[in-house]
């Protein structure tokens, strides 16, 4: 077994596929999280979530920790398979962990997965379904301050075991507009 590092991404979607944002922001408080305006699903909904693959055990992990954000973002989900699930979760090793951003899994086809938990890693299904309820990752929100050395990003991602262009690179850690316009959140989560 290697050391190398596990990296999660953001499935963002292509630029000419995305919704023009409104600005919004909630004052006070540190940001825990960063949610682009329009990604998230409405209050109270209940996701219906479908795998594709995975042992019972893995899925019985990602039904647990799926739950800790049932606890705090009034938000259900169920588990139930339906070919039409909003979330589609894969479980291929070689794709490591992503997910596509709340709403933005509805534009996906329905044969294809919106999210995939390449590894199980500590709280790697909480973080994807963080990403699937509408969350992106606090480092590409505009105010949050990050001097980043972009070369040394760049040269270290470009490594094994992600093998990113600058492009790429950019576009998942560099840039801070990632659609737009960013709402920052704060979540008592324990995760």
């Amino acid at each position: 077994m290697t050391d190398r590092p596990k990296i999660c991404i953001d499935r963002i979607l292509p630029r000419d596929m995305m919704r023009l944002q409104t600005v919004a922001r909630i004052a006070g408080g540190p940001v825990r999280a960063i949610a682009p305006i329009g990604k998230t699903w409405m209050n109270g909904s209940t996701l219906r979530v479908r795998f594709m693959g995975g042992t019972v055990a893995e899925q019985d992990k990602v039904r647990q920790q799926a739950g800790w954000w049932a606890q705090v973002a009034n938000i259900k989900f169920d588990f139930n398979n339906a070919p039409d699930a909003d979330i589609r979760i894969a479980f291929d090793p070689s794709d490591g962990a992503w997910s596509y951003i709340g709403t933005d899994c509805s534009a996906i086809p329905l044969n294809a997965p919106t999210m995939n938990l390449g590894f199980l890693d500590g709280g790697t299904p909480a973080h994807e379904f963080g990403h699937a309820i509408g969350l992106a990752h606090e480092h590409q929100n505009p105010a949050g301050g990050i001097q980043w050395n972009e070369q040394v990003v760049i040269r270290e991602m470009a490594k094994s075991p992600n093998f990113w262009d600058e492009q790429k690179t950019r576009h998942n850690i560099l840039d801070t507009n990632v659609s737009g316009f960013i709402l920052p959140r704060k979540f008592p989560c324990k995760a």
